[in-house]
This record gives structure tokens, C-alpha cells and sequence, in this order.
């Protein structure tokens, strides 16, 4: 996410990120939830020790936070779009209504 974004800062074409990225990003919150499950179930029927405590605050907290890489990231990519397409009426949409625009336009 972090090339893609500076890519389009530069003015590059940054399209070919993308697939790598959502992929990316799919697997590691899907391991991060699965292993969030994992440790309050093993916590949850008092099989936990310590190390399960610690890889549950740890994946949690990883979780969270590539949460908020994401909303950043879909920030600047709307902004990249915005700044690319100044149409007003591009400009007067929400994020979400950007990202589904800027998506349409890497379709073409």
C-alpha cells in the first residue's frame, strides 16, 4: 500500500499494486483474525499460558492497526483520484463513492 501510495504522489502509474495489495491485505487480517479466535478459545476453556495472552494482545493490536493503515491508505488513494479527476462533480462524492469511481476507472 505504501509503494502504491507514493506512486500515485509522484505521478506514476500505480495501478499494478493493486491486486498485490488487496491480496495482501485479505491474508494477513484473516490470519490475524483466526489467530485472535484461536487464543480466546484456548484462553476461553483455560488451556491458555502465557504466550497465548501475549499472541492475542499482539495480533489484536496488529489487527487494529491494519485497520487503520487501510482508511489512510483509501484517503490518499481518493485524494490521488481527486487531484487526477477534478470534475466537481467527482470531487463533491464521499470516499466510498471515490474508491468505487476510482475502481471503475482502473476496469477501463
Amino acid at each position: 500500500m505504501a509503494v502504491a501510495a507514493w506512486l500515485g504522489e509522484v505521478g506514476k502509474n500505480n495501478k499494478m499494486f493493486f491486486f498485490p495489495m488487496v491480496f495482501m491485505l485479505a491474508a494477513t487480517l484473516t490470519s490475524l483474525v483466526i489467530t485472535v479466535i484461536n487464543k480466546c478459545k484456548a484462553i476461553g476453556a483455560g488451556t491458555a499460558a502465557w504466550g497465548d495472552w501475549f499472541q492475542l494482545f499482539f495480533a489484536a493490536a496488529m489487527a487494529v492497526l491494519a485497520i487503520f493503515l487501510v482508511v489512510e491508505g483509501a484517503q490518499t488513494f481518493a485524494k490521488q483520484m481527486k487531484e487526477i479527476y477534478p470534475d466537481p462533480l467527482i470531487a463533491d462524492h464521499t470516499l466510498p463513492e471515490c474508491v468505487l469511481l476510482w475502481w471503475h476507472s482502473c476496469c477501463l
